[in-house]
């Protein structure tokens, strides 16, 4: 009997004891993006002949994961296998693969958070030893920001466009920057303004609009509608006339035939209009009396797009009371 126990003991003692060869915890934070750089050596699970390195690979959430060695820099004649199992070299196989990118492997998987164990194994029967780098990856896109559309300033100062930004991918917090930052002064013309966004990994995109500034432009009218002002307190910034001027930025959203006039509503004195493809030009046509003494101008087969409309006095030195209508 005592011989017996000393040849089990001397049996068990003999037997490999299983063991992962790394425990590789992917970060919560970023993504969990990971790489680890390992050598094969030995065969421990024994799911396919040759030598192996196992995994203990501890998710902490639940995404669709990425579990490759495509990208990595690996012998040109290493023919790997991986086994993706709920248990060390064995129980439930959640996923295998093998030449997913030439000789290499790559699994994707759902699920998580979970402790999963992930088998290097060759493909081939053979004593060789091969270093590799296993990459692992959530998934989560990269962080972006969408910009608001086109703007134009009344004052010439920029605005705080921040607020405007719409964020998505990436990983909270983050840090939204403005560039030119709010309150710079604005150049006439166009100004690219830039949203940065940065999220907590320290990745970084942006977008960028323009923002425009005519200083002869005193409000902005989206066709078709009205639009409700005065010359009164004005200056003839134009100069197309000798009158107070009021000029209006008039945003044609389709190709078609636009009426652009001052009869009725609140307009009090005796107008003259002038329409143009530029700020002050009136290139596109003028008009004194087409409804009494206030101004109509039919534009005919007019493309969508920015056009200035501005409101002149007949009358040297003459100002008033608008409505400026757009259809």
């Amino acid at each position: 009997m005592k011989n017996l126990l000393i040849a089990l003991l001397l049996f068990c003692l003999s037997m490999p004891v299983l063991a992962q060869d790394h425990v590789l915890t992917v970060p919560a934070n970023c993504g969990g993006n990971i790489t680890h750089t390992a050598t094969t050596a030995g065969d421990d699970c024994a799911l396919r002949p040759g030598n192996d390195y196992v995994y203990q690979l501890i998710l902490p959430f639940n995404a669709t994961w990425t579990l490759s060695v495509c990208n990595a820099t690996i012998p040109a004649n290493y023919d790997s296998y991986m086994y993706l199992t709920d248990a060390l070299c064995g129980g439930a196989t959640l996923a295998t693969n093998d030449d997913a990118c030439g000789l290499t492997s790559r699994i994707i998987y759902t699920g998580g958070p979970d402790t999963l164990y992930l088998a290097m194994e060759q493909y081939a029967n053979n004593a060789n030893t091969y270093s590799f780098t296993l990459s692992v990856s959530s998934g989560t896109p990269p962080v972006a920001v969408t910009c608001p559309p086109a703007d134009t300033s009344l004052t010439g100062v920029l605005t705080d466009y921040t607020a405007l930004g719409a964020i998505v991918g990436g990983f909270a917090p983050y840090t939204l920057v403005q560039n030119p930052a709010p309150g710079s002064p604005l150049v006439a013309g166009n100004t690219l303004v830039q949203l940065i966004v940065t999220d907590s990994c320290g990745v970084s995109n942006n977008c960028s609009f323009n923002v425009g500034y005519y200083p002869c432009v005193n409000g902005v009218l989206s066709a078709p509608g009205l639009y409700d002002s005065s010359t009164v307190n004005q200056q003839n910034i134009c100069a197309l006339r000798a009158s107070r001027d009021f000029t209006v930025q008039v945003d044609i959203p389709c190709d078609g035939n636009w009426i652009f006039e001052t009869c009725g509503g609140n307009t009090d004195y005796d107008t003259w209009i002038y329409l143009g493809t530029t700020c002050c030009s009136g290139d596109l046509g003028d008009n004194d009396d087409n409804c009494g003494l206030q101004s109509r101008i039919t534009a005919t087969g007019l493309t969508a797009g920015t056009y200035y409309l501005t409101v002149e006095s007949y009358a040297a030195g003459g100002s008033g009371n608008f409505t400026l209508r757009v259809y």
